[in-house]
């Protein structure tokens, strides 16, 4: 999502002629909605557990990667099913660097999505990461798990 936005910003820029220095109205928009939402947007690293049959040792390996963003103020980031699969450990990259461990809290693999939490109990600066509107997407979870019959073990501690 975050990689959108910028290649977004991008082409908007070089459909501009280079001599105009001024940005237009949809322009200004799409920045201020990208340095509004960025720090909610997270990227998602998975690993997978490999067992050496000759050493007889597990060890964690890195199995992919993706996106997710913030919902709510409790740590929950939604997510895409398919990032989280066989994986048995997640890491958040945020924004500003920081890494923080993620454990599932559900996932509903039919519909491709999964909400993970990190623990924000002592983090700095951590408020700045919380979307402060989730509309949209609040409208859509409430037709996803009333109209689609959306598992409540996915999405019920994100309200």
């Amino acid at each position: 999502m975050l990689r959108l936005l910028l290649k977004m910003v991008l082409v908007l820029s070089l459909a501009v002629p280079a001599l105009s220095q001024e940005l237009t109205a949809p322009e200004e928009r799409l920045i201020s909605l990208f340095e509004t939402s960025r720090s909610s947007v997270v990227s998602i690293t998975t690993g997978q557990r490999r067992v050496d049959p000759w050493l007889r040792r597990a060890e964690i390996v890195p199995s992919g990667s993706g996106s997710g963003f913030f919902w709510g103020d409790e740590g929950h980031i939604v997510t895409n099913a398919h990032v989280i699969q066989r994986a048995v450990r997640a890491d958040i990259h945020m924004a500003d660097g920081r890494v923080l461990p993620a454990r599932l809290v559900g996932a509903a693999p039919q519909y491709n999505l999964a909400v993970l939490q990190v623990d924000l109990d002592g983090i700095a600066g951590i408020a700045d990461a919380k979307p402060q509107g989730l509309y949209r997407a609040q409208i859509l979870y409430k037709t996803a798990s009333n109209d689609l019959k959306m598992p409540s073990c996915c999405l019920r501690h994100c309200r």
